[in-house]
């Protein structure tokens, strides 16, 4: 696979970085903790201003939040 410059590669750090040129990364983020054992919900809200809603945000302004997906998986080595 070969990078090309401001291109962001998405996968297994490791079989990306063995199949790159020497030198060629200048960053690779990761986001840890891994291997946990614990199940992991991420969840993304909606938000709609309402004056009596559930959150503050900037300026003091309410609004009511929302699930709008939500991801459910085991954070283990399988």
């Amino acid at each position: 696979m070969a990078a090309r410059p401001g291109r962001i590669l998405e996968g297994d750090n490791l079989r990306i970085l063995e199949s790159l040129p020497p030198e060629s990364v200048q960053l690779v983020y990761t986001d840890p903790p891994f291997n946990t054992g614990n199940t992991r919900t991420y969840q993304r809200l909606r938000t709609k201003q309402d004056p009596d809603g559930d959150r503050t945000g900037f300026g003091r302004r309410r609004s009511r939040s929302q699930e709008a997906l939500s991801c459910t998986f085991a954070d283990a080595i399988c």
